[in-house]
């Protein structure tokens, strides 16, 4: 009893100090998706015949949302951080020789640990994506969206931080190949490689 009593009051104590220390605020930023230029074999079910899928162009993407940091030393910190993630890809369909274009939301979770060095911040973490909503113009008959609901990945980089400026620059790898939400017919299909970006973030602390 008395260790759980001691352990709680340590908690607290801890808690009412990091929260004390901690600084809040709002971040908004853009990204460009990197793919490795690729294509799928696509057979469509209705024909039985094969056409390809390939990545045309990955457009810039926006994300905005909020963050927390964590001062745990004088010299390291731990930021997690919930934002909203939007992007978008063009694919070509090689029998017709059209584009067409697929939309994304994600709400984006890192959990980023630092060191403060000044105000230079490098940093590295993982981040979870967690599938919202989804568009597409693909006006294949038997083509289906399936996003897996969570995703993972890892971000690192570079932050500067003035007085209440944060600025962030960070690349981010996947574990998951890219276009694994894609099933025509009875069969799903992915790309090769995983899908990396470059994030660039600028916040405003309270």
């Amino acid at each position: 009893m008395k260790k759980t009593i001691v352990f709680i009051a340590f908690f607290s104590i801890t808690t009412t100090v990091l929260f004390s220390q901690a600084r809040f605020g709002i971040r908004a930023g853009v990204s460009t998706t990197d793919l490795e230029p690729s294509q799928l074999l696509i057979t469509n079910p209705a024909t039985r015949q094969e056409f390809s899928l390939a990545v045309d162009d990955a457009k810039f993407g926006v994300h905005a949302g909020i963050f927390a940091k964590f001062p745990l030393t004088d010299f390291f910190f731990l930021q997690p951080e919930v934002v909203f993630n939007s992007n978008r890809v063009d694919f070509e369909r090689g029998d017709l020789n059209e584009v067409f274009t697929e939309k994304y939301q994600y709400l984006d979770i890192p959990i980023i640990a630092g060191l403060k060095l000044g105000p230079i911040k490098p940093q590295i973490g993982l981040v979870g994506h967690v599938f919202l909503n989804s568009s597409s113009e693909f006006d294949l008959e038997s083509y289906r969206q399936d996003f897996q609901s969570l995703t993972l990945g890892w971000q690192g980089g570079l932050g500067l931080e003035i007085k209440k400026v944060f600025v962030d620059l960070k690349y981010e790898g996947n574990f998951t190949n890219f276009g694994d939400h894609i099933n025509i017919g009875d069969r799903s299909y992915q790309f090769d490689t995983s899908p990396s970006r470059i994030v660039l973030s600028v916040g405003l602390a309270f």
